[in-house]
This record gives structure tokens, C-alpha cells and sequence, in this order.
């Protein structure tokens, strides 16, 4: 008798070991909120990422390949809506987790005069950046 692995109860894929899990290409359901929770951060950098350009603002944005501060926000730039000030973006899908290291260099951009937030909706990203015009 063939059982489909896929059709495992969540705490049984929990129990296996993680060599047999990758062999059978089961992921836990914490791993499977995990690539979800990515993609989503993904598709939220992209659509502000889309809407820096189109308002001609420049930003820097690193990839997770390089080399930069351990923490260091997703997306900085300076905010024509506020003068020129000194933006830091963190982005998070709805559950993402916030590491200490990002929350410190938060705090550290916040402290400095610059202004910064976790983000977790473009809404929420165009409420940040255009709020002290409106």
C-alpha cells in the first residue's frame, strides 16, 4: 500500500526527520508559512518599489546577497513628501517577524532624525510616505 506523503497530518511531517522530509519534498506547515510569508514581502517590494519610480524618487534597495549592516531596512530613501528627510522601510508580509538586529537599526535610522517603519501593506507604505502632505 502507497501513501502520498503530501497527505501526512502536519504533526507526523513534524516528527520526520529533516533528511526524509527533504527527500520526500514535504515541507512543515511552519516552512510552507515561510515561503508564502516570502513571496508575499516579494510582491509588497515590488509594488513600492514600482511606486518610488514612478514618482521619480530614488531609493536603494539590497538584495539579501549583499553585503550590507546585518538589520538594514529593505528600502531607504529621501521622502520629497517630507523635505528630503531620510526614509528606512522595513517590509513584512501580514505574520513576518521582525528580527532584533532590524529593530535595532530602526530605532538607530529613528533616533538619527530619519524615519522609519515596519510595513506590511502598500497601503500602509503610501500612508507612510505621503501622510505628512495630506
Amino acid at each position: 500500500m502507497n501513501i502520498d506523503p503530501k497527505l501526512l497530518p502536519p504533526n507526523l511531517v513534524r516528527c520526520m526527520r529533516p533528511e526524509d522530509r527533504k527527500r520526500l519534498q514535504i515541507l512543515t506547515p511552519e516552512q510552507i508559512n515561510e515561503k508564502v510569508d516570502n513571496a508575499l514581502e516579494k510582491e509588497l517590494q515590488k509594488h513600492c518599489e514600482n511606486w518610488l519610480r514612478q514618482n521619480q524618487i530614488e531609493f536603494l534597495h539590497m538584495s539579501f546577497r549583499a553585503h550590507e549592516k546585518i538589520g538594514w531596512p529593505d528600502l531607504v530613501f529621501a521622502n520629497p513628501f517630507d523635505g528630503g528627510r531620510f526614509y528606512a522601510v522595513e517590509l513584512k508580509a501580514k505574520h513576518g517577524i521582525v528580527k532584533p538586529e532590524q529593530h535595532d537599526c530602526l530605532y538607530a535610522i529613528s533616533s538619527n532624525g530619519g524615519k522609519s517603519k515596519v510595513i506590511r501593506s502598500f497601503e500602509e507604505f503610501l500612508e507612510f510616505v505621503k501622510g505628512v502632505s495630506e
